[in-house]
């Protein structure tokens, strides 16, 4: 009796606080999910600039992302190994949020718990979605925003209550504080004068609060000249004057990559990413979400349609490298007409017959089995983009004092940037120069900070800019400094650089007069880097989870040359050379122009845990191009 009635009461309290408990669940599976691939430094692409923004109290790319900074230097104050490491968790826990808030959107839609958590919880773990959960990007934080405006406004479509509408202010504002695709939620927002009572919504009184909650929040923004006069970091476009703010919270120098001609193909390209993020399961579910919500709350999918609409149309006619990371916002809609598609399905099926249960309970298996799979399909993400770690940190301490560094790709720039600006801010023997801001005519802000920084550096004049080319410049640069600097390039689209010759170093090579040639390595014209790595494997696929000079027993050892773009045709012979100086095994490559990368596996074994320098050695031709040092434990 006693058990059953602790049974009775365990039951009451779990469908007394089922809804806190759901609710909680879709926060915490993700964030741990997240939590778990954290990488281990920045990544590839912007990370490293924003963190060191973050960290130097700095102005990043356009739009400046105020919110972003400030809140990302709380996270970074946090007790862990790293501020960057605090940086990566600000975006678990944000991404997480996200779905926190489409978990209550859906719940508020149909009042269902358990089918809403499943269903969400098979779009969270969506590619796209779970990058975004694990790197330092401003796009976690956006959907957060994303999440609490379509909540609120949800709110306020049905039932017009003033709290509801001054908390979709409050997201709104929050939102154009951190990035300005928020203005992509306009015609939503004009359309709620026609959804609901108009009246309500344009009294002077209400506008008055509307729009002090929105632009108060923007005086955020005035961080930016701020750290502009004040900060010794760099600041980019140096927003210090009204001008200089205008162009940069406006992203004006980013109008060259919108192109109405690219639509018709940049909707296909969106909805071929639609199908393959959301599979037949997730498509399926969102369209028949909509039909649903259009025949049920025909106002409120008229608010979210517009918003996706809207969406599509942006992305499609933007054309930016990491376009996917723009695709979140029309995927944040469809996810929520998937939740209501899931839970129609599940209600729709649930009866008291066999067969209504047993179709009931399918629904549940699917969803929780396409879950899985992507789970499974996508938990590799834990290693992606991680080489930027290692790339910094290793080319930054492989770096002699007395050094300039020139790179091309935003990519190596800003891990390098994070390297000099942020972890080692007192080093000014090691320059780090981007080649496209420093030759670009318009970033003379950038060559100021250069000057100022790096001052014993004896940099080309604003005149020499004005009257010389890219190359030229260039040139300029390395002549004036040669003979007092080291010089090192990271070049993806190498430069034709007149008297020099670039031999290879690993990440780094250095360029060098034909005089200076010496040594066993001969110059090359096609590799970008070389590095070590283990590699593992995913579904068949190789992934370079790391770079390292110390291997063991059982490991797969990589032997990875990155090609420098369109490359000339390369017969390339891999050796790796024991520690006696004996021949271990070797590997033969014909690297086609189109091929951006090569690598060599070598299978370590117990009998080749022979103490000492082991080799990995690269020959183009008969030359040799590329020699790297690892040590087997022999533990």
């Amino acid at each position: 009796m006693k058990n059953n009635l602790k049974f009775k009461n365990y039951l009451n309290f779990f469908q007394q606080y089922q809804f806190y408990l759901a609710a909680a669940l879709s926060w915490l599976i993700p964030f741990f999910i997240y939590l778990y691939s954290l990488p281990p430094g920045v990544t590839w692409g912007d990370s490293p600039e924003l963190a060191n923004a973050v960290i130097t109290w700095g102005v990043p790319h356009p739009s400046g992302y105020p919110l972003f900074v400030i809140l990302g230097k709380l996270f970074s104050w946090l007790t862990f190994s790293s501020p960057v490491t605090g940086l990566n968790l600000m975006s678990a826990v944000f991404e997480a949020g996200a779905i926190f808030w489409l978990f209550l959107i859906v719940h508020y839609l149909t009042r269902k718990n358990w089918i809403t958590l499943l269903a969400l919880l098979f779009f969270c773990f969506s590619r796209i979605w779970w990058q975004h959960g694990r790197i330092i990007e401003v796009y976690a934080l956006n959907n957060f925003i994303l999440g609490g405006i379509f909540y609120f406004a949800i709110r306020w479509i049905s039932q017009e209550k003033y709290k509801d509408l001054y908390l979709f202010a409050l997201f709104i504002g929050l939102g154009f504080s951190n990035h300005l695709t928020t203005s992509l939620f306009f015609p939503s927002a004009i359309s709620l004068l026609f959804l609901t009572d108009y009246k309500k919504i344009l009294k002077i009184r209400v506008l008055g609060y509307i729009f002090l909650i929105i632009f108060s929040l923007q005086l955020l923004y005035l961080y930016l000249p701020l750290s502009a006069n004040y900060s010794q970091a760099i600041a980019w476009n140096q927003p210090d004057n009204l001008s200089s703010f205008f162009k940069h919270v406006t992203g004006s120098e980013y109008s060259v990559f919108r192109d109405f001609s690219s639509l018709s193909s940049g909707i296909n390209n969106f909805f071929l990413c639609f199908i393959i993020d959301f599979g037949v399961v997730g498509v399926g579910l969102a369209l028949l979400g909509f039909l649903e919500l259009f025949t049920s709350k025909f106002k409120v999918t008229i608010f979210i349609s517009l918003f996706f609409a809207s969406s599509v149309l942006y992305v499609s006619i933007y054309s930016v490298q990491d376009i996917g990371s723009y695709y979140i916002f029309p995927f944040y809609a469809a996810a929520i007409f998937s939740g209501i598609g899931a839970n129609w399905l599940y209600q729709s099926r649930l009866g008291k017959t066999k067969r209504q249960k047993f179709t009931a309970f399918l629904v549940i298996a699917i969803l929780a089995g396409a879950g899985i799979q992507k789970i499974n399909k996508n938990y590799n993400l834990k290693y992606q983009f991680n080489l930027a770690h290692y790339f910094g940190k290793q080319a930054w301490k492989e770096l002699p004092a007395n050094s300039i560094v020139i790179s091309d790709t935003d990519g190596a720039s800003f891990t390098l940037w994070y390297q000099a600006f942020s972890m080692n801010p007192e080093d000014k023997s090691k320059v780090v120069v981007t080649k496209g801001m420093f030759v670009d005519k318009n970033k003379k802000w950038y060559r100021n900070f250069l000057r100022k920084k790096y001052n014993s550096v004896k940099w080309p004049s604003e005149e020499m800019h004005k009257q010389l080319h890219g190359p030229q410049l260039l040139q300029k640069l390395i002549n004036q400094n040669y003979e007092k600097y080291n010089i090192y390039g990271v070049f993806y689209f190498r430069p034709s650089i007149a008297n020099y010759y670039f031999v290879n170093k690993g990440w780094l090579s250095r360029l060098v007069r034909r005089k200076d040639l010496k040594g066993k390595i001969k110059s090359n014209n096609s590799i970008k880097w070389t590095y070590l790595t283990e590699i593992k494997y995913f579904h068949k696929q190789p992934w370079f989870i790391n770079s390292k000079r110390n291997f063991s027993s059982g490991e797969n050892l990589g032997c990875v040359v990155e090609w420098i773009n369109k490359h000339p045709m390369v017969k390339a012979r891999w050796e790796i050379i024991n520690s006696r100086g004996n021949l271990v095994k070797s590997k033969m490559e014909n690297a086609t122009r189109y091929k951006s990368l090569s690598f060599f596996q070598f299978k370590i074994k117990n009998k080749h845990q022979i103490p000492g320098n082991w080799q990995c050695n690269l020959y183009i031709g008969k030359s040799l191009s590329s020699s790297l040092q690892f040590q087997i434990s022999t533990n």
